[in-house]
């Protein structure tokens, strides 16, 4: 389907600006953006085949669904050469396809004349791919800088038409071929500042579950859900071990090296190795060492200030990189249904009261339990400020006159 939209586009109705101001007297100044008399509006096509299945008279279903969209052209800048007296061009492009799979199950175990259970379980994927990026006019490009879709992401490197556009591209140390971090001559890490993949930022899944109890008058029911995959950078940590705020500086090796650095004794020892013979080369595209086999390694055995350390450490998003797996209990009710031959001699027809719970048990690794991230389900390379999840509690009377 098409936008339904046909009035005027003000991003492409650009012109002459007021700024900036020369010598205190005011100017004007025209875009260097080129308008398009030909834009059209963002389109999506989607296509969806389903499949439904019902068993012992209804007591069992499934309902199966894999679609397909295809979203663009969509509308964005094109890079002009400065030569031309513009900086870009407002165009068509970017087509992306997205294709997934939703599945829904339903069931009610127990169903008699008192009491009824039932069950629905849900369960969802995604994935979506850059398809084209523009080619008209005898320009094509087939690529697009990689902190276009997801906010945060290293720019320094490209999205490649046929990838996935979820990509996550941050800040990571430098390793050795079996894995061990790379310090340098100072005891830090060695730090890849280019940007490597290290994840997506979408779940491999979505998933929720809802059960509900029915025991004559009495109802209870509750919801789980979650995530599982992907992967972000945690903010908070971040900022709270650079600036020693973090509990996990006052424990262990690190507590104790900082009680030594308020001496001015250098004692932290850092995890992994340090380069003890010839000196690393490195892709000027991906940051990546490229001549190993003309490296030596021994353990790391440099001391270093823990502040130094953890500055270094914690300022890599690889040193703060979480899985955005979680999960909530998202909801609790517990209802009673007041007895018709209660309300028989009232005006009140049905009635019931209801007590409500919400957000009431959050599951995720305790090292990041600060954040929810339920508030970070788009494309996000990292968290940021947030306001805390609050827990709910309420008490729902329903009347029926």
């Amino acid at each position: 389907y098409a936008s339904s939209y046909d009035g005027p586009n003000y991003a492409n109705s650009v012109g002459y600006g007021i700024s900036p101001v020369y010598n205190t007297n005011p100017g004007a100044t025209y875009s260097d953006k080129i308008n398009n008399p030909s834009l059209k509006p963002n389109s999506t096509e989607q296509i969806e085949i389903g499949a439904e299945l019902n068993l012992f008279k209804n007591r069992f279903s499934a309902d199966v669904t894999y679609f397909t969209s295809n979203d663009g052209p969509r509308i964005f800048n094109r890079d002009l050469s400065s030569t031309t007296g513009y900086t870009s061009a407002i165009v068509n492009g970017i087509k992306t396809q997205k294709m997934g799979l939703e599945i829904t199950l339903k069931g009610t175990p127990i169903k008699s004349e008192n009491l009824r259970w039932d069950i629905l379980l849900n369960y969802s994927n995604f994935k979506e791919t850059l398809q084209e990026v523009y080619n008209e006019n005898g320009v094509k490009i087939e690529q697009l800088p990689r902190n276009y879709f997801v906010s945060g992401n290293s720019g320094s490197q490209f999205i490649n038409v046929g990838e996935r556009i979820d990509q996550v591209f941050v800040s990571t140390f430098q390793r050795t071929l079996d894995g061990q971090i790379i310090n340098d001559a100072g005891g830090r890490p060695l730090v890849n500042g280019l940007g490597t993949q290290v994840g997506f930022a979408n779940p491999d899944f979505v998933w929720g579950l809802n059960n509900r109890v029915s025991y004559k008058n009495w109802s209870l029911s509750f919801q789980f859900d979650g995530r599982v995959g992907g992967v972000i950078e945690d903010y908070i940590r971040r900022q709270t071990f650079r600036g020693g705020r973090n509990i996990e500086t006052v424990e262990g090796a690190l507590g104790i090296a900082r009680d030594f650095d308020t001496q001015g004794i250098k004692s932290y020892i850092g995890e992994g190795v340090r380069i003890s013979e010839g000196s690393p080369t490195f892709n000027s595209t991906t940051g990546a060492i490229t001549n190993y086999d003309k490296l030596k390694f021994v353990a790391n055995d440099i001391k270093t200030y823990a502040q130094d350390y953890v500055s270094r450490y914690n300022s890599t998003a690889e040193g703060n990189l979480m899985s955005k797996t979680f999960s909530k209990l998202r909801e609790v009710t517990l209802s009673y249904n007041f007895p018709s031959d209660l309300l028989q001699k009232t005006f009140i027809k049905q009635a019931s009261v209801s007590l409500v719970g919400r957000n009431l048990f959050y599951f995720i690794d305790s090292k990041h339990s600060g954040v929810d991230l339920d508030q970070y389900t788009g494309l996000n390379a990292s968290t940021g400020l947030q306001t805390p999840t609050m827990k709910r509690f309420g008490i729902n009377l329903n009347l029926t006159f």
